[in-house]
């Protein structure tokens, strides 16, 4: 490594250890949202699987909380730090590292999504690892990067099943990369990745024998039934989407940047720029598709970003035109200032937006204090998001979900080890008039109606809290 380049990347580790430091003291500043208290619940009963998704977020919760406590920087802090080191892991595959640190760091999938602890943070993570051990083998041959694709291959599937999708794609594009005298050892080495990765996963694969493939099973039937197939009009709301997650700029600078790779001379432009572009347009494209005939969640290609970050910083032997790199850090600025926009959204908003995802952030605390009024121990639940933030506000609660109500969910699981029978209070959101589904087995009284306003006065959620008697 040259002087200049060492001291390029230097610069660049620079900037992503700075922008860790101020991600970690926002995460430590905002409260949490009902799922990141859902997979806290999983960090305190650790498993090789749970019901919803691979065991990883559950882990890397529980050494963020073994270090700062249960706090909002403890359930956060670790995710936060390995996305940090998954973005220094990139910076040798790039002719630009301070441009692809400056992407990583701007762009709101990594600022904001980033910092909340959800599945998404592991599977990210590990994918920006297992790509980096597969571009620098493929750069200089070493067996010690097949062995860091597989470990960081491993934490993204154990953060999602969808961390499987980047091993066909990175195959057919390191092999088709290879030249006659290297595709023996490019296999070997994609072989290598592949089992330590396999090695990693084992444990989840017992669990999910010995669980029926309960997770593999929920996931299938999560992504795959839908009631209706929206057409051309899902696959373009689902684009839409992707503009946020991006920013609008770096969004069309990726894919002018993939489409400008993927002109005549493709295989000639070496295995970072292939291994870049088969694992960003593809994925984008699958989901795209695949919202024209069910509804997909919007973060589901987020992995997709990883690759059009690479191409838009210069893959390794194909540095980007100084018209590209223009576009590239002007989408920084635009990213970078929607990042902070909404970040400072997130701590004294200032629009009524409906359905706004801020309103999540500490909801559910005035519902728990009002639980622990009624100085009860048992509580029932209509949905797993309730359960878990009475949880995380009281852990001296025995918590569980009704069955068969809403979806099913790693409470059911658990209420076979903890029937918390017979409940004492029952809590739902709010309904109108509606019978509540435990009508048939106890005596309940009025509902006590907590609601949680915005600053303005405006309600945002409203629970109804009833005591519970005479269970049968």
């Amino acid at each position: 490594m040259t002087p200049g380049r060492a001291t390029r990347e230097l610069q660049a580790a620079g900037l992503i250890a700075a922008l860790t430091v101020a991600r970690l003291v926002v995460a430590a500043k905002l409260p949490l949202v009902d799922d990141e208290a859902y997979y806290w619940t999983w960090s305190t009963r650790l498993a090789a699987g749970y019901y919803d998704h691979p065991p990883a977020v559950a882990w890397v919760i529980a050494a963020g909380t073994a270090v700062f406590g249960k706090t909002a920087l403890g359930v956060r802090g670790a995710g936060i730090v390995l996305t940090a080191l998954g973005s220094v892991a990139l910076l040798p595959l790039v002719e630009s590292p301070l441009l692809l640190a400056a992407i990583l760091g701007g762009m709101p999938l990594f600022a904001l999504g980033g910092l909340l602890a959800t599945p998404d943070v592991p599977l990210l993570a590990g994918w920006m690892v297992a790509v980096a051990g597969l571009g620098r083998g493929a750069l200089d041959g070493r067996l010690r990067w097949a062995v860091l694709a597989g470990l960081g291959g491993g934490l993204a599937l154990m953060g999602k099943y969808t961390g499987a999708g980047l091993w066909p794609l990175a195959t057919v594009a390191l092999l088709a990369a290879a030249s006659r005298a290297t595709l023996a050892a490019t296999a070997g080495r994609l072989a290598i990745a592949i089992c330590v990765m396999g090695v990693v996963a084992l444990p989840n694969l017992a669990w999910e024998r010995d669980h029926g493939w309960v997770s593999v099973l929920f996931q299938l039937h999560h992504g795959l039934a839908a009631t209706a197939a929206p057409g051309l009009r899902g696959g373009a709301e689902f684009l839409g989407a992707q503009l946020g997650l991006a920013s609008p700029v770096l969004f069309f600078a990726g894919l002018i940047a993939a489409g400008r790779m993927a002109r005549p001379g493709l295989l000639s432009r070496g295995p970072v720029a292939l291994l870049a572009l088969a694992t960003s347009a593809p994925v984008l494209g699958f989901f795209t598709f695949a919202a024209t005939r069910s509804r997909p969640e919007v973060n589901w290609a987020a992995p997709a970003f990883v690759g059009f970050a690479l191409l838009l910083a210069g893959p390794k032997g194909s540095p980007p035109s100084p018209r590209a790199s223009r576009a590239a850090w002007v989408g920084v600025g635009v990213a970078a200032a929607l990042s902070v926009l909404v970040t400072a959204h997130a701590f004294h908003p200032f629009l009524r937006i409906p359905k706004d995802p801020v309103g999540r952030l500490g909801e559910g605390a005035q519902m728990a204090d009002s639980v622990r009024a009624w100085g009860v121990e048992r509580v029932w639940t209509t949905r797993y998001q309730e359960a878990a933030l009475l949880l995380w506000y009281d852990e001296g609660l025995q918590v569980t979900t009704v069955p068969d109500v809403d979806r099913t969910d790693q409470f059911d699981v658990w209420r076979l080890e903890d029937p918390a029978w017979p409940p004492q209070l029952f809590v739902r959101p709010y309904r109108s008039g509606e019978p509540t589904v435990i009508d048939a087995t106890c005596t309940r009284g009025s509902p006590n109606v907590v609601s949680e306003h915005w600053d303005d006065g405006t309600a945002k959620a409203r629970w109804q809290v009833y005591e519970v008697t005479d269970c049968r």
